[in-house]
């Protein structure tokens, strides 16, 4: 799903300067039920809470990053791809949450080149490679509609990451 409203600002933990996930809790009816979530993304290890704090307001350098598509901590690049939102849904396919993604979506050197290229099964097929054999199906198609949403709303260009000071 494409958002066309206003975007979220992307949050960073405060404590570690590792990205965030942010989730909006929502009722069988979609209407927002709490506070928005913000967790640790699913492949990096946290011994803490996280604590939300603007992207904006840390160095780029001092951020730890993870290619959007593979995982990969060897970022180089950002895409603009705003607006795309994912509608979370419960055992009985009623709305519990929706997830927006950040507008900004890294990329390491190998990713780049198959966006480049707009190989998008490529694409699919590195990002996959990653999880184990049962949760790698049961994502391949939100993982593909994520891909899609991407390549729909793809801005022009790209912004080239500085390799971190650590």
């Amino acid at each position: 799903m494409i958002d066309e409203g206003n975007f979220p600002a992307a949050m960073v933990c405060a404590v570690c300067s590792q990205p965030l996930n942010r989730r909006i809790p929502l009722n069988a009816a979609g209407e927002q039920v709490g506070d928005v979530i913000y967790t640790h993304t699913k492949y990096q290890v946290a011994d803490h809470e996280a604590v939300p704090q603007p992207r904006a307001e840390h160095y780029e350098e001092d951020l730890t990053q993870f290619c959007d598509f593979c995982t990969s901590t060897e970022v180089r690049w950002r895409y603009r791809a705003p607006g795309i939102q994912m509608i979370v849904l419960g055992e009985d396919d009623d709305p519990v949450g929706q997830h927006h993604s950040s507008s900004d979506w890294a990329a390491c050197e190998p990713c780049a080149r198959l966006i480049q290229r707009r190989s998008k099964k490529a694409l699919l097929q590195r990002a996959l490679q990653s999880l184990d054999d049962d949760t790698r199906e049961l994502v391949r198609e939100t993982m593909r509609g994520f891909h899609e949403a991407f390549f729909t709303v793809l801005q022009r260009g790209r912004h080239r990451i500085p390799r971190t000071r650590r």
